[in-house]
């Protein structure tokens, strides 16, 4: 279980993958949600090449701190 702090994204990796989501999100409190359909991030690159470049980027630093925090739980689970 994770706690999403704001300005985040959830789902990416399906998302980009193709594949069902590996999680389910429980809001906790008001919180303002958004969401993109496949449709709509298909026609981001013809329509805004810095926008979707800029996301492309937000998604790749979300995975490697996902992966940095999953490894620091590895190293603290093993010790």
């Amino acid at each position: 279980m994770r706690v999403f702090g704001p300005h985040t994204i959830a789902g990416e990796q399906g998302f980009i993958l193709q594949q069902p989501r590996a999680a389910s999100l429980r809001v906790e409190q008001d919180a303002k949600v958004w969401t993109l359909s496949r449709a709509d991030y298909d026609t981001i690159p013809a329509k805004n090449s810095p926008l979707a470049f800029a996301l492309l980027q937000y998604i790749v630093l979300v995975q490697a701190e996902l992966q940095g925090f999953a490894t620091r739980q590895n190293t603290a689970w093993a010790t």
